[in-house]
């Protein structure tokens, strides 16, 4: 789960480079929704596609239609309308998806963009984030329990913050700001990590450390030091898919594999096996819905709309 940590790095780098691109344009309506569309349009068709599939899933696992009080619906529909973040109730294996989590972020991130334009003010966010998560978790609003980690932004915004620093330091000409920003940066975090070291206070969680770590490789990534990344650039074509779909595939295949097989599960080899099978399978629903989905969408809306 803290893979997701670079996921949300990456899209609110990407984010405030689309809405740099856009800083000269007067903002309308239209102009917001094609914004909104922009950043969107790739998420939300495959979301709604991936619902069904999990629903269809857990009706042919019921042996039947579940009746309108199974917790299911309800998980489908908060999941669905994107507001699932706001209930520590209906965080479920089946349909916990940050996706409603990003999709907020990219509604107010023009607001953000507005307020935050140098590297030291994105530092401040961060850390306004880092507090503002932590008083939440104090007041016991920002429940801990085990599914809750897939929280609204309150819980995830520091990760995004996180992106956002990336970009201005990425971003930043003046070498004396920016050496400012980093300085401060280094501060905040090293400040924090030493007063969960020395008390029981843990301003920034396991998470947010992940993203700290992984600015590292975004760096190496963006500045195309390591040709080892090339690679992830056509797997970022189908990462979506895999996000969305490897959960019910591993379900069902650890069905099978339990119910039907008596294999030996302990054997490295069939361990080997099953996982690039699993990875098989996973690659084929996101390359299908890329191929077929996807990349119609995009088409469609860059000749339509020149989005």
């Amino acid at each position: 789960m803290y893979g997701v940590s670079l996921f949300f790095i990456f899209s609110a780098f990407f984010t405030f480079q689309l809405l740099d691109r856009m800083a000269g344009e007067k903002w309308t309506i239209k102009q917001y929704l094609r914004y909104f569309i922009h950043k969107t349009i790739r998420l939300l068709p495959i979301l709604y596609i991936a619902i069904f599939w999990h629903l269809s899933q857990y009706f042919i696992a019921l042996g039947r239609v579940p009746n309108f009080s199974d917790p299911i619906w309800q998980h489908a529909l908060y999941a669905a309308t994107l507001t699932n973040g706001f209930s520590p109730n209906h965080f479920n294996p089946w349909l916990n998806w940050y996706i409603g989590t990003l999709t907020i972020f990219i509604a107010i991130a023009p607001v953000i963009h507005r307020l935050i334009n140098t590297s030291l003010r994105a530092v401040l966010f961060f850390l306004a984030s880092l507090l503002f998560s932590w008083v939440l978790l104090l007041l016991g609003i920002n429940n801990d329990n085990e599914w809750f980690y897939y929280g609204w932004l309150p819980r995830q915004l520091p990760v995004l913050a996180l992106g956002i620093v990336f970009y201005f330091f990425k971003k930043e000409d003046d070498s004396t700001a920016k050496r400012k920003a980093v300085s401060a940066f280094t501060l905040i975090v090293s400040s924090v990590l030493l007063l969960a070291l020395c008390t029981r206070v843990k301003i920034i969680e396991t998470h947010v450390i992940a993203g700290l770590l992984l600015l590292f490789f975004c760096y190496c990534l963006f500045n195309n030091s390591w040709k080892v990344f090339d690679w992830m650039k056509t797997l970022g074509k189908y990462s979506y898919g895999i996000y969305l779909f490897h959960g019910c595939l591993l379900l069902k295949a650890f069905r099978v594999v339990s119910n039907r097989l008596d294999i030996d599960r302990s054997s490295v080899i069939i361990f080997l096996a099953y996982y690039i099978l699993l990875l098989g399978f996973s690659l084929l629903a996101s390359y299908m819905a890329h191929k077929y989905i996807e990349n119609p969408l995009l088409n469609f809306t860059k000749k339509k709309w020149n989005i």
